[in-house]
């Protein structure tokens, strides 16, 4: 019941998402602003806000003007499992630590889907979603440091794990004048990296990363959907790998460990 009730909470927290990139982009007033439609400007009524219903309901269209409604439902559903899947598959025990570090996940959950869906749609990585998540990491840091009474390993593992993650693209971004990777990724490599609070997961994303991102862009050479020298956001790649890696990276990795031995 729990599992459902944190895939319900996910799917709110999507319909946020979708409504919050928009009015970033725009810079609109996020907090007390009404959601209306992008094309007719008519504001939305409850009915037209309910994730996932009011878009099968509408079959996709606004219910004003009938235009295709530019938010879409997957952003929901994929908010929803990740809130579900973060729940089921925690790593760490859920006692009182290990709740405090849930709620930080699923707020950065929150953060990394608007920087995805923000790279997909203008392909770059707001500042301001960076540094919130690199915020975000610190505060979690420093409260773990005082509940684990005063522990310097834990500050020395989660900038050990910091630089891992922002470190390699910080090199790659300077020795090509950001050329192949944006400086955005840099901030997110950093900021993902403390967050984790382990130097192997970060490894663990990139890898995920980049064998995504070869894939998708073998996929698009084969079909000739793209060509080379196209550029593709690497982004989200980056924050699927670290959605990988925080719910699933422990596990994977025994599971090599055991092929291994």
């Amino acid at each position: 019941m729990i599992t459902v009730f944190m895939f319900i909470i996910g799917l709110a927290f999507g319909s946020f998402v979708n409504a919050f990139v928009w009015r970033l982009k725009k810079n609109k007033n996020w907090v007390s602003g009404r959601s209306i439609c992008t094309y007719c400007k008519h504001k939305l009524a409850s009915k037209d806000l309910i994730p996932v219903v009011s878009w099968l309901t509408l079959r996709g269209k606004c219910r004003y003007c009938h235009k295709k409604i530019d938010d879409s439902p997957l952003t929901e559903l994929a908010v929803g499992a990740i809130f579900a899947s973060s729940y089921r598959f925690w790593p760490f025990v859920l006692s009182g630590e290990g709740w405090f570090m849930l709620v930080v996940w699923l707020i950065a959950v929150v953060l990394l889907a608007a920087m995805f869906l923000y790279d997909v749609k203008w392909m770059i990585l707001p500042n301001k979603l960076t540094y919130a998540l690199l915020a975000l990491a610190i505060v979690q840091v420093l409260i773990l440091f005082v509940i684990k009474d005063f522990d310097f390993e834990t500050l020395k593992l989660a900038l050990f794990s910091s630089a891992v993650g922002g470190g390699l693209f910080h090199l790659i971004y300077l020795g090509s004048k950001g050329k192949y990777i944006g400086g955005g990724d840099v901030k997110l490599g950093y900021a993902y990296g403390l967050l984790l609070l382990d130097p192997i997961l970060p490894w663990l994303a990139l890898i995920v990363a980049s064998t995504t991102g070869s894939l998708i862009a073998i996929f698009l050479l084969a079909n000739k959907r793209a060509k080379f020298g196209t550029k593709l956001p690497f982004g989200p790649m980056l924050i699927g790998g670290v959605l990988v890696a925080m719910i699933w990276g422990s596990r994977l990795w025994d599971f090599t460990g055991r092929l291994w031995y």
